[in-house]
């Protein structure tokens, strides 16, 4: 490889890996769903794309949609080459007829600049569960969940009894905190929203197992 052609790799390089940290779930949010005005089963999601002005995501679309229970409420089709940073854009999903209850959860696919799918996944009308998620002083993840929960915990929880919690208020399932991280297998739960609950804290957590 010539002198010229090592310099011309290593700027690409640089330039990949430059807008590569340009795009992430952490630039990418939902910020409104709304009915098409013509279609009766057909919705706009907008997503918005704070990643630079130079910076391109690759065939992007909101796969599914999720309701309360886990079940597909809504698809869709890739529709759209591509979103630039600092932009927002409309992506079509259509209802396949499951009971809309909140809240939905947004499963929103697109490639970087090397081609390599990524998965985002937002949360839509669920202030209330926002705020309880806030004031929890542990952390979940991920979230939504489809086989394990982790848990993080401050030390003053260790030896603490938990619970999980339904929608109901119903205990699915209980154990203790035994350190600093739990580990859960969710494969014993039905789709849908749970609480993740401290009884002598009295604080929750929210997650939706897909």
């Amino acid at each position: 490889m010539s002198s010229v052609q090592r310099f011309l790799f290593s700027c690409l390089l640089f330039f990949n890996i430059c807008c590569q940290a340009q795009v992430g779930c952490a630039n990418l949010s939902l910020t409104g769903v709304y009915p098409d005005s013509l279609q009766p089963n057909a919705y706009w999601a907008s997503i918005q794309f704070n990643g630079s002005q130079n910076t391109l995501i690759n065939y992007p679309y909101v796969s599914t949609v999720f309701n309360c229970q886990g079940d597909t409420l809504a698809t869709g089709t890739m529709f759209y080459f591509g979103q630039l940073g600092q932009t927002s854009q409309d992506y079509p999903i259509e209802l396949t007829g499951a009971l809309w209850c909140e809240p939905l959860t947004f499963e929103f696919i697109y490639g970087n600049e090397l081609l390599v799918n990524d998965t985002c996944y937002f949360s839509y009308g669920s202030a209330e569960i926002n705020r309880l998620s806030a004031q929890a002083s542990f952390s979940i993840a991920p979230n939504p969940a489809r086989d394990f929960l982790s848990i993080e915990f401050q030390q003053t929880y260790f030896h603490l009894p938990y619970e999980i919690r339904s929608m109901e208020g119903k205990t699915v399932a209980h154990g203790t905190v035994n350190g600093k991280q739990l580990s859960l297998p969710l494969n014993f739960l039905p789709a849908g929203t749970y609480f993740f609950y401290v009884p002598s804290s009295y604080e929750q957590a929210p997650f939706i197992k897909l």
